[in-house]
């Protein structure tokens, strides 16, 4: 279960759904985002849940980047970090 906001820097407890934004991250080998785990296996099993508290929300978003799992990011960099270099 949640228990704080995923940002490090953020002390906020999570209390209530209606408060902040809940992301859910499926865990593909050993950590969400994994790219060493086979992605045509089974699909996984697990699925890992992480919020942000309102005021956190408001600028910063969660991405899955292979390399380091689920990292916190301010909003609007959410999009390059998806999209392929041109």
């Amino acid at each position: 279960m949640v228990s704080k906001c995923a940002n490090p820097a953020c002390k906020m407890e999570f209390k209530y759904f209606r408060e902040g934004k809940l992301f859910e991250f499926e865990m593909r080998g050993n950590k969400p985002c994994d790219p060493a785990a086979n992605k045509e296996a089974k699909p996984p099993q697990t699925r890992v849940l992480y919020w942000l508290c309102d005021r956190c929300s408001q600028s910063l978003t969660l991405a899955c980047r292979p390399e380091s799992g689920v990292v916190v990011v301010p909003v609007d960099t959410r999009d390059r970090l998806t999209r392929p270099a041109a």
